[in-house]
């Protein structure tokens, strides 16, 4: 099987196992297609081309989102980004522990709703732009 695609994640976060919109069988029983929903909250493994590494550079340059919304969204970057089903990669079980904190550190540090609205009508609108890429004959495959 030739590889098409400027970006592969190999490894979701296990809590987000978004819906894959598969159109590839790959070796070992593993599919690649797009995620349909997400971010699926993993920036730990991904497998990138040359060509892709050329995009990524240009248009991640200053970054502005954190990098596992930002790596997946080929319909924002004029790439083919898939999704690898099941995983290929799985993190060390020791150290699976966020850097971020848990919920109850996220919850206290919340802001306030009205304060939140524009992170609110972003992500809807990345919901529609990304069912749509994954969707759509037209996107980059």
């Amino acid at each position: 099987m030739k590889i098409n695609y400027y970006i592969i994640n190999l490894d979701r976060s296990p809590e987000r196992l978004a819906a894959i919109g598969a159109d590839a069988a790959a070796t070992g029983g593993h599919r690649l297609g797009t995620s349909l929903f997400g971010p699926t909250g993993s920036s730990a493994a991904y497998l990138v081309n040359r060509q892709g590494a050329k995009v990524l550079r240009q248009r991640l340059v200053p970054m502005q989102l954190p990098y596992d919304v930002a790596l997946e969204r080929g319909w924002a970057l004029g790439v083919r980004v898939r999704h690898v089903e099941p995983d290929l990669v799985a993190g060390n079980p020791l150290t699976q522990q966020s850097l971020i904190g848990g919920r109850q550190k996220y919850s206290a540090m919340k802001l306030a709703p009205w304060r939140r609205l524009t992170t609110l009508l972003f992500r809807m609108a990345e919901v529609v732009r990304r069912a749509r890429f994954g969707l759509s004959p037209r996107a980059p495959r």
